[in-house]
């Protein structure tokens, strides 16, 4: 995941990232994340086939912009596990937001989320073994 962080990238920086990930071994194995759906329409119109994952802090953010990005960072207060079935369904990716002990990633995982955003990977490496 490769966040693009702050609210304003303009087409020929987001074309500078996109163009270092098409010279790069990592292409196929990486997505685009941002907070802002702008940027993300920026790297779909440079590069289609690269996936977008939308940072958002609510519900109401997912269902404005549900088919337009491959995937969803959303913190775990918004996600249900129904939620998160009917984005499955759908083909779309979720990420639980930022969960930095076991108890937030065994309710993560409980949701059925496809991954965790944390700060303690070494951590959450050792718990998910």
């Amino acid at each position: 995941m490769i966040e693009l962080k702050g609210s304003n990238w303009s087409i020929n920086q987001v074309r500078g990232v996109v163009n270092l990930l098409k010279d790069s071994s990592v292409f196929g194995q990486v997505a685009i994340s941002s907070l802002r759906l702008t940027v993300l329409e920026r790297v779909h119109r440079l590069s289609p086939k690269l996936d977008t994952q939308l940072i958002v802090s609510g519900w109401r953010k997912v269902r404005a912009s549900l088919g337009m990005v491959e995937g969803y960072n959303a913190p775990a207060s918004s996600l249900t596990r129904s939620r998160v079935k009917r984005l499955h369904r759908k083909g779309i990716l979720v990420v639980g937001g930022y969960a930095d002990s076991p108890a937030q990633w065994r309710a993560l995982a409980r949701l059925g989320v496809d991954g965790v955003v944390t700060p303690s990977v070494r951590e959450y490496s050792e718990w998910a073994r």
